[in-house]
């Protein structure tokens, strides 16, 4: 874990992370309040075919990584930390963070707020390098 070289696998791991990122949040169930039913599915459609861009793209990475190195672990860098932060709702979803793969790019800091499906929400927190935390900001009215 002490080593702070970071590989060229390392930074395809990294886009590889975003992109998984990317996909999981186009993927969320999300409801569209107010819109007609054929603009709704249209948007759908949409969203399927850029998921479906997304994994492409992520198992390409995914095939450069195993066929130009060793390391064909995605799920750590060469220093042996996880490329994603995942931090599990209540709801039983979960939020996706790419790690940097240089350490000291990810100091303490809000990310951002997000709303679970069952409505509650969060301010999601980098509370120290490698660590996700969530606050509650307002419960869902039951």
């Amino acid at each position: 874990m002490g080593n702070t070289t970071v590989s060229a696998a390392d930074w395809i791991k990294f886009t590889a992370a975003i992109v998984e990122q990317a996909h999981d949040e186009l993927e969320a169930p999300s409801t569209h309040p107010g819109l007609p039913c054929g603009v709704v599915a249209i948007a759908r459609l949409d969203l399927e075919s850029a998921c479906a861009r997304l994994e492409q793209v992520r198992e390409m990475l995914r095939r450069v990584v195993a066929l130009y190195y060793a390391d064909n672990d995605m799920a750590h860098y060469a220093s042996g930390r996880p490329v994603v932060g995942r931090l599990r709702m209540c709801d039983g979803s979960q939020y996706l963070h790419p790690w940097h793969p240089i350490p000291f790019q990810e100091p303490p800091r809000e990310l951002g707020c997000l709303t679970t499906t069952d409505r509650t929400r969060k301010r999601i927190i980098v509370s120290a390098p490698g660590h996700l935390d969530s606050v509650t900001i307002c419960e869902a009215e039951k």
